[in-house]
């Protein structure tokens, strides 16, 4: 009985499983490059990012919040001792605040939303706070929230 010859190159030899391993180191990396880009990808203005002391009406009272406005897009608001995490963008000189609920979710919120603020003292998910930039500073954002259009809220930047 005859053997064939070796060759250098068989399907398990450490050359072949070493390029093996290399080419799928690669290709994830090339997989997670684009998924850690976009996660870290600033969605926010850069004129708003920062921490601001809001005060209702301009009053020169103690700030009813403190709010930190991530340049990732996220946004948290620390009240007395209640801390929550929200979303936030600029759309046509309105800053919103918090994600739109889905569809399904559209008819049942606006009904469950009022007793939930009044239990937590915080919006449900998805709910969708509209503000108009009045005027916008470098220390200082006067914002109107819409559709109340009696109310005027200053953003002062934290120290």
């Amino acid at each position: 009985m005859t053997t064939a010859p070796q060759t250098a190159m068989s399907a398990s030899s450490p050359m072949r499983v070493k390029r093996h391993r290399r080419w799928i180191i690669i290709a994830g990396l090339l997989v997670l490059s684009p998924a850690c880009i976009w996660w870290y990808w600033p969605r926010g203005d850069a004129r708003l990012v920062g921490t601001w002391d809001l005060v209702i009406d301009g009053s020169d009272g103690p700030p009813s919040h403190r709010v930190t406005l991530h340049r990732n897009g996220s946004l948290t608001t620390t009240r007395k001792t209640a801390l929550s995490e929200r979303s936030w963008r600029v759309e046509n000189d309105m800053l919103m605040i918090g994600t739109p609920f889905p569809a399904w979710a559209d008819r049942i919120a606006p009904h469950l939303e009022p007793a939930y603020e009044r239990w937590t003292g915080d919006r449900i998910w998805g709910s969708v706070e509209r503000w108009e930039i009045l005027d916008l500073g470098k220390d200082e954002i006067v914002v109107q929230s819409r559709p109340d259009t009696t109310r005027v809220y200053v953003f002062r930047r934290a120290p």
